[in-house]
């Protein structure tokens, strides 16, 4: 705010004061001059610029410590959160309306970020069926032709969602099936184990594929991310094994990996033992 300004919004109350002040030296010099004491000219500008300078030391006192607040509204520009850097409040009204800005700041940012996670778990729904109609036909003509398992298993039940389970299965075996294939030979098995370990389950797909490179491994659950691997085929999208861990940290799982290249991958789902879904 600049100085013109300034003066311009206490123009109301210069006025008044000066008419105040005005009236108080026209009663002052009534009640002398009835009293047969006279004020001379220069004495009654003597007390006019004293009041004069009275105001002016209380229009540059206010003016001084407003000038803080005046730069911070200045500075602020268009950004979001440059409403946080109006924090000098002089006046009882400026502190209720700085309060009031944080506190609109406030819920808007929780709204804005509300709606950029729901735009994210779309985002990743989206591609999650992007990446589930990239299953190649071969895969599932595979898994139509594995035979039939005649031994009858061990029933172990964990808690966990049906629906999500079914899903995170279809894309490791999708992994294991299209790797494993990459390597040129016949006669690979893949292996599908339930198993107990302490107080935890573990559901384990090893296949006998080309495996993954040890550089590439603490990588493998970030997006897109495809590794050396994934340009060997252009199935490859880089969502599988992220979606399969974004599934698991919601349903408060582990997901563990040990490959070794040239002779295969392991992928652990760890369980606690916690009935609700059969795994058979």
């Amino acid at each position: 705010m600049t100085l013109a300004r300034f003066l311009c919004d206490r123009l109301p109350l210069l006025l008044l004061y000066s008419g105040s002040s005005a009236l108080v030296l026209l009663f002052l010099w009534l009640g002398l001059h009835f009293r047969g004491v006279g004020l001379t000219v220069s004495e009654i500008a003597y007390m006019a610029i004293l009041q004069a300078f009275a105001a002016f030391l209380y229009l540059a006192y206010d003016y001084i410590r407003h000038r803080l607040l005046y730069r911070q509204l200045k500075t602020s520009g268009k950004d979001f959160d440059d409403v946080l850097r109006i924090m000098s409040p002089v006046t009882g009204e400026e502190e209720a309306l700085v309060r009031r800005l944080h506190d609109m700041h406030r819920v808007y940012a929780t709204e804005l970020l509300k709606h950029r996670q729901s735009q994210e778990r779309h985002l990743e729904y989206v591609q999650m069926w992007v990446h589930q109609m990239k299953t190649p036909v071969s895969v599932i003509a595979l898994l139509l032709q594995q035979p039939p398992d005649t031994a009858e298993p061990e029933r172990i039940q964990v808690e966990t969602d049906r629906k999500w389970l079914h899903f995170m299965l279809q894309q490791l075996i999708s992994n294991a099936l299209k790797y494993s294939r990459l390597t040129g030979r016949t006669g690979l098995s893949l292996d599908l184990r339930v198993r107990r370990e302490g107080r935890a389950v573990l559901l384990q797909v090893e296949d006998e594929g080309i495996g993954i490179p040890p550089e590439d491994l603490p990588r493998i659950f970030e997006p897109f991310f495809t590794g050396e691997n994934g340009r060997l085929t252009k199935e490859a999208s880089g969502m599988g094994l992220y979606l399969v861990k974004q599934v698991l940290d919601r349903l408060g799982h582990r997901i563990e990996v040990s490959s070794c290249p040239g002779e295969g991958t392991t992928v652990t789902i760890v369980f606690e033992t916690r009935s609700l879904t059969k795994l058979t």
